[in-house]
């Protein structure tokens, strides 16, 4: 009888164990969907705020007129463009940054920084497409951390998920045939994972100055935990990312990433 008691005590004990392991771990993965639809909307606002940083530069008279009606078209359909991250969001998001690239060419940049009112508009909207590259990669980054828990095989076997779709980032579709490597290792802060235009030491260059330049203060890093982009027991983890970002010695594997795919010389 008592070594009865103890092999049902014994079992008692482990589903208690397995109960509350998956009671910790269904609550972490809400945590987590809870920052993905955070960093989401973040990034709504930002690409929201480029639009609107775009549309007050084509209606500033500092442009020429076909200049300003292609890019008061693509920032109006991009602030038109479905709430939803769909194809025809992320279309009207890439003509935007598209048109943005065919406007701000370097002797338009130079001739509106001559001028206090366009310099003005020019910081706007630099510190816009900024911002906009800064959340779409904290997205990623928060869409990577979901697909990672929700591959462990507790959560597929217990349907611990739900019927929530397995999400996937804002650039997927629309680069996936132009990724260098697929190998998951390599999608991070770290990794240009598609070809660059310019020379790939030259890109990272620039890549750490834009980091640099960006000029994060506390204000902005409590904001962005506020809205759910950095939850408050990752701020020391995010802060020593981001100085890891900083460090251009830190990039020599993605250095590497891509000379070894680079085409040979004819």
């Amino acid at each position: 009888m008592t070594e009865l008691l103890t092999w049902v005590f014994a079992a008692l004990f482990v589903l208690v164990i397995i109960a509350w392991y998956l009671s910790y771990t269904a609550a972490r993965l809400d945590r987590l969907h809870v920052r993905l639809g955070g960093t989401l909307a973040a990034l709504d606002a930002r690409l929201v705020r480029r639009a609107e940083a775009a549309v007050e530069l084509a209606h500033s008279g500092l442009l020429d007129g076909a200049t300003s009606l292609l890019l008061a078209s693509a920032a109006g359909e991009s602030l038109e463009a479905p709430a939803e991250h769909g194809e025809a969001r992320e279309q009207a998001e890439s003509d935007l940054t598209e048109a943005l690239d065919l406007t701000l060419t370097p002797s338009v940049v130079e001739a509106l920084g001559e001028t206090p009112q366009g310099q003005d508009l020019l910081e706007r909207v630099a510190s816009a497409c900024t911002r906009v590259q800064l959340a779409r990669r904290f997205h990623n980054d928060a869409v990577t951390d979901v697909r990672r828990v929700r591959r462990k095989w507790t959560i597929r076997m217990f349907h611990l998920a739900g019927h929530t779709p397995l999400p996937g980032t804002v650039d997927w579709q629309k680069y996936k045939d132009q990724l260098i490597t697929t190998e998951r290792q390599y999608f991070d802060f770290l990794h240009p994972v598609l070809p660059t235009a310019l020379p790939i030491r030259e890109f990272l260059e620039r890549y750490v100055q834009l980091y640099k330049d960006c000029h994060m203060g506390l204000d902005e890093l409590m904001q962005m935990v506020r809205s759910g982009i950095v939850p408050h027991s990752g701020v020391s983890a995010f802060l020593k990312k981001f100085r890891h970002m900083l460090d251009l010695s830190n990039y020599q594997s993605a250095i590497d990433l891509h000379e070894r795919r680079a085409p040979l010389p004819v």
